[in-house]
């Protein structure tokens, strides 16, 4: 039974030192991989030059260049389209903001033709009540006194004191007028109705 025991501590003790011998050798492979160093490059660069070990390890690079071939052409493509739509959301923004530009000045232009139109209006308001206070004072006065001033006015002002009046002042104060001031008159008067 010492026989037995001796040859069995002593497989015990390969079966020991084997495996410490592999963990050590496994451990130092990824050390040295992590550092950058390829320990079967000697062996991959002799196998090449045995027939059929270099097909296939032509094969497995092959394969492995074609897998990463294909993945930077999808990678290109994809940046590509991702440039073009960058570019497209950019010409996009510039004529957006063309139009953004167009609009504000629009909106100033009409800004500013309403204040225009609001200044014409309450002038337009001014001279209608300014002709209304003077078809008043007119029709106040004697349609003598009221002819000599309707002559030395300027035609329009008084076409529109003569077209505000009541239609018996108006006929008496053109009764009073020169002849040819009344038939002057008479025919802006007809023109503007």
């Amino acid at each position: 039974m010492s026989n037995d025991e001796k040859s069995f501590s002593k497989w015990q003790w390969f079966l020991i030192i084997f495996m410490t011998l592999l963990t050590t050798l496994i451990f130092i492979y990824f050390i040295l991989g992590k550092a950058g160093i390829d320990l079967f490059k000697p062996i991959k660069d002799h196998a090449k030059n045995i027939p059929v070990l270099s097909s296939m390890m032509n094969d497995s690079a092959n394969k492995e260049s074609n897998e990463i071939e294909s993945e930077m052409k999808r990678l290109e493509k994809e940046k590509e389209n991702l440039t073009k739509t960058v570019q497209e959301q950019e010409e996009m923004i510039q004529a957006l903001q063309k139009d953004v530009e167009i609009k504000e000045k629009e909106v100033q232009e009409l800004t500013q033709e309403i204040r225009s139109l609001q200044s014409q209006l309450e002038e337009t308001e001014m001279d209608q009540n300014t002709e209304i206070d003077l078809a008043s004072l007119y029709s106040e006065m004697s349609a003598k006194k009221a002819a000599e001033a309707i002559a030395l006015l300027p035609e329009s002002d008084a076409v529109n004191i003569l077209s505000s009046l009541k239609k018996d002042k108006l006929a008496e104060i053109l009764e009073k007028l020169e002849p040819e001031d009344r038939a002057k008159f008479t025919r802006l008067l007809a023109k503007e109705n």
